[in-house]
């Protein structure tokens, strides 16, 4: 945030105006093409900082400098990459539009892009940006994609195959540290996609059918959501203390603004720190009400798994994919043991619906 002391008149408080322009930067792309991004939080920040010295004749202007990444911590040439063409895609500028804040308003140019197709692309881009592009990226059926890791190592392991006559003759997933640093670096290595995606899919139906392994489930879905609960607590207590120290910082270079030159990239430094803790602070208090709604019972367990083994067979590869996706947080697989451990969504058992908290069901 950039301030300077105009020579406009004294309030009758005798208080001069002190004119405040925001700067906010990010030093990369990525992330601005969520619809409230990193650019947006430091905004709101200084405008909520400006607002609480009012009785200092401080002023927000309504002007706003963004350095989305292209210069900054970017000076220089610039790569091309995909967060740049991105934005370049998003840009409400093309349609003749300007953006302030969430808000889209008719600018004083003419569009250059037709507004349906500029609509039709930034809805695919917004979509994928919540689907992580599953469904554009998994085309062969890889229904453990984004959720199968190494046991030993700990890395995820990816999907990939070979061809034979233009065609994915033979599906595998690969450990990523084996696959980049030699076989011998880890011993879990390759093991065969379809196998192991039957082998889960026919363990999570076996868990449905067996009383013990239901009661079991709950219990350790019951423990993780505790274990989860009381580190977002831990977490959120450090970071009241993290924003609580950058707001005296902020106070600090504030006050001394008018005498330090280099104030003003002190204080979007500054700004930028308290919107990623703010951000951190807000995800963890969504976090946290979603926790307080994973009540789960073991009646509620059973049901669920017993609709899957009912349903999945009547599924098609998309929707397979989307449940599974849904109902477990990550498969582990232990080449030495020769081990297999599902971890489960509390809410995704409840609802075959979305939950963030965890548990663990070894097999």
């Amino acid at each position: 945030m950039k301030s300077s002391i105009t020579t406009a008149p004294p309030k009758q408080s005798g208080v001069p105006t002190v004119r405040c322009a925001i700067y906010t930067r990010k030093s990369s792309e990525q992330g601005l093409e969520q619809e409230f991004n990193s650019l947006h939080a430091q905004r709101e920040s200084a405008e909520a900082y400006i607002a609480s010295m009012k009785h200092e004749g401080w002023v927000a202007l309504p002007d706003q400098y963004n350095d989305g990444g292209f210069t900054g911590g970017n000076t220089g040439g610039r790569v091309w990459d995909k967060h740049l063409l991105i934005n370049l895609l998003t840009n409400p500028a093309y349609v003749g539009k300007v953006k302030h804040k969430k808000e889209l308003f008719a600018g004083e140019h003419a569009a250059i892009v037709d507004e349906r197709l500029w609509q039709q692309v930034f809805q695919t881009i917004k979509h994928n940006g919540r689907t992580g592009g599953m469904h554009v990226r998994n085309q062969h059926g890889a229904l453990l994609k984004g959720l199968i890791h190494c046991g030993p190592c700990g890395h995820a392991m990816g999907h990939t195959y070979s061809v034979k006559d233009g065609k994915a003759a033979y599906r595998y997933y690969v450990c990523y540290v084996a696959q980049k640093q030699g076989w011998d670096a880890c011993p879990s290595g390759s093991l065969p996609a379809e196998q192991i995606e039957r082998l889960v899919i026919d363990r999570i139906k076996h868990i449905g059918g067996d009383s013990a392994l239901v009661a079991a489930t709950l219990r350790q879905l019951q423990s993780g959501v505790r274990t989860r609960t009381a580190q977002i607590e831990k977490d959120q207590a450090a970071g009241v203390r993290e924003i609580q120290r950058i707001e005296s910082e902020l106070r600090k270079v504030a006050a001394a603004a008018g005498t330090d030159a280099n104030a003003a990239a002190r204080l979007a430094d500054l700004h930028e720190r308290l919107a990623k803790a703010t951000e951190r602070a807000r995800g963890l208090r969504a976090e946290a009400d979603r926790m307080d709604g994973e009540v789960i019972t073991r009646d509620e367990v059973a049901a669920a798994l017993r609709e899957f083994g009912a349903t999945w067979d009547v599924l098609c590869p998309r929707e397979q994919a989307a449940v599974l996706a849904n109902l477990v947080k990550r498969v582990d697989y232990d080449g030495v043991k020769k081990t297999v451990s599902i971890t489960f969504h509390p809410a995704g058992l409840r609802t075959l619906g979305q939950a963030p908290a965890e548990e663990e069901e070894a097999a």
